[in-house]
């Protein structure tokens, strides 16, 4: 019996990844994220034109982090100093979750709006 616990241990963090990254996925669908990739430590996520983000708490963030930019054709490029998937997925989600504007008076055209924040 020790080994199936092994192995059903072993197995529940990847079930867990895939659970989050699942997770993760429908948030960016929801807030406008069209596509994302993540070489070593660089990410780089497209927004749709129409995305639901807050243009002033994205102008925060890309100001907060050094070398972070957000392109007029909606591409937010930044820097993830983290490893292991967990973690990955975790900021990400933090990230978008704080980006939304869920409801708020302040959802915009990314392309212009947050252009207009950063100043």
């Amino acid at each position: 019996m020790p080994s199936f616990r092994t192995a059903t241990a072993s197995r529940r963090p990847l079930s867990r990844n895939l659970l989050d990254y699942a997770a993760l996925k429908l948030l960016a669908v929801r807030v406008g994220a069209s596509e994302s990739d993540r070489k070593r430590d660089l990410v780089n996520i497209k927004f749709r034109q129409n995305a639901g983000i807050d243009p002033g708490m994205l102008a925060k963030f890309v100001s907060s982090q050094r070398g972070a930019q957000f392109t007029p054709d909606g591409n937010l490029k930044f820097s993830l100093k983290v490893s292991g998937a967990p973690e990955i997925l975790g900021q990400l989600r933090s990230l978008l979750e704080e980006l939304s504007a869920s409801g708020g008076p302040s959802t915009s055209h990314v392309g212009t709006a947050a252009l207009d924040h950063a100043g």
